[in-house]
């Protein structure tokens, strides 16, 4: 299986803040980006509950139930980012992107992403890296990892495309899992 990544590499700007930051998605699509909070729970469990199974296996590494409110509950209350779409229609205020970072209390964390199904593809994904490793920074986070299935190759390639040093890349059964050295630039 080709595992290669195309196009051209993402490179995150160090200067952009990762609060209330309006990006645009594609041509009919605008979003914000913000650290995630408490009252976004229910907006999260939708979110979820929207995603296709591929999509939930993917983000929770097989689990293709949306998950239960105590699972969002603890999401919420973990570091990360959500994209909320802004629009003007029926969908303003939705939750379109979420990334989390679930730090290890030694300087390093666990990274996960999930983005709407219709919206991938599109560049969400680099836009949440790029809050995901500020926020990570903020945090005091210096390595960061994520693990993911080995044929998720846009999410691979988002990782190593990162602007961050590749610390690591091992794939054991089926799962890889990358770390990444948030003080090198790659």
């Amino acid at each position: 299986m080709e595992r290669l990544c195309s196009g051209t590499a993402f490179r995150p700007d160090p200067r952009r803040s990762t609060t209330q930051r309006r990006e645009p998605v594609d041509p009919a699509h605008r979003v914000s980006i913000r650290p995630i909070e408490r009252v976004d729970a229910e907006g999260l469990s939708d979110f979820y509950a929207g995603l296709s199974e591929r999509s939930r296996r993917q983000r929770f590494l097989g689990a293709t139930r949306p998950p239960a409110a105590e699972q969002i509950a603890g999401l919420v209350r973990t570091p990360g980012v959500v994209a909320v779409l802004v629009d003007h229609g029926p969908r303003d205020g939705a939750i379109v992107g979420h990334a989390s970072i679930h730090p290890d209390g030694s300087g390093g964390g666990e990274a996960a992403f999930a983005v709407a199904d219709e919206l991938q593809g599109h560049g969400l994904g680099s836009q949440l890296m790029v809050a995901i490793l500020a926020h990570a920074r903020a945090l005091g986070i210096h390595r960061l990892n994520a693990d993911l299935y080995v044929d998720n190759v846009p999410m691979r390639c988002l990782l190593v495309h990162s602007g961050r040093a590749l610390a690591s890349d091992d794939i054991d059964t089926g799962i890889e899992e990358i770390t990444l050295d948030l003080d090198r630039a790659a």
